[in-house]
Parts: C-alpha cells; sequence; structure tokens
C-alpha cells in the first residue's frame, strides 16, 4: 500500500517540492468509448481500433481531457484530503498534452508543490502533475490544477 500524505503535511512544504506519484493507471477501450459517448468525442483515433491501428499512433488513444479529468483521482493517491472537508476543483492552468497515451499504456502522474494560498474557507493548492508512461518515463501531459481544500 502506497503511503499518502496528509494534506496538512504538504502544505507545509516548500514550493517546487515532489509530494510523490501515483499508481500505475492503465485505461480500457471500454473506458475509453463511455468517455466519448459522454462528451461527444467519438473520433476514430479514440474509438476505433481497427482504424487507428494504421492511424499515426498505430493503435487508440486516450482523449486529452479523459487524462485530465483523472487528475483529481489521481492526487487522492499522493495527498490524503479526508480529514478536511470538501475538495472543489477550482480550475487548471499551463495545460499541455505532450504525446499520446495509448489504450491500455500504464501510465502515472507525479505531483509538484506549485503553492498554496490561504483562503476564507480554506486552503487553495496548486499543484504542478507529470503524466509520464510508467515503463519508458515519456511525457504524455503537463498540467497545473487548482484545488480548493475547505475546513
Amino acid at each position: 500500500m502506497k503511503v499518502r500524505m496528509r494534506a496538512d503535511q504538504a502544505a507545509a512544504l516548500s514550493v517546487g517540492t515532489e509530494l510523490g506519484a501515483s499508481l500505475p493507471r492503465a485505461i480500457s477501450q471500454s473506458e475509453v468509448d463511455r468517455f466519448a459517448q459522454t462528451t461527444g468525442d467519438t473520433q476514430w483515433i479514440h474509438t476505433d481500433p481497427q482504424r487507428a491501428s494504421e492511424g499515426p499512433y498505430g493503435g487508440t488513444v486516450l482523449h486529452g481531457y479523459l487524462i485530465l479529468s483523472l487528475l483529481p483521482s489521481l492526487t487522492r493517491e499522493v495527498i490524503d484530503f479526508s480529514e478536511h472537508g470538501a475538495v472543489i476543483n477550482y480550475g487548471s492552468e499551463r495545460v499541455r498534452f505532450v504525446a499520446p497515451v495509448r489504450v491500455g499504456e500504464p501510465f502515472i502522474d507525479t505531483l509538484r508543490l506549485a503553492g498554496v494560498q490561504a483562503r476564507e474557507s480554506g486552503r487553495l493548492f496548486m499543484l504542478d502533475h507529470t503524466v509520464t508512461a510508467a515503463e519508458t518515463g515519456e511525457v504524455h501531459c503537463v498540467a497545473r490544477t487548482l484545488a480548493l481544500v475547505t475546513d
């Protein structure tokens, strides 16, 4: 079992400190298909394995926004917010989809503390994410997320 740090421990660290990494995660074609149906983005590079096998990536790839939508759950693998109130997605900044993630390819999310600001209702965590291939370290996505953690 991976040890997570408490939110108050993370808040006490210096800007730029690496907080840890998620466990490897791989997304199946059925999960990609459900995301495509939900969002209406049914482009063949995501949903047609046969056609995509002859396309630019040699197979189907995850939607960039699917990766972005997973960042909160990947964050909870690194930081334990359970002793606090709500954790509210406050926004994202500096998002780049650097290289595609192929369906079934394991990836990890490494977090760095970009800052913490006191707010009337709690603390605003600014977290830098680097999503990489678990096996090769190839960078897939970089993003900064903002999470408002209420008291």
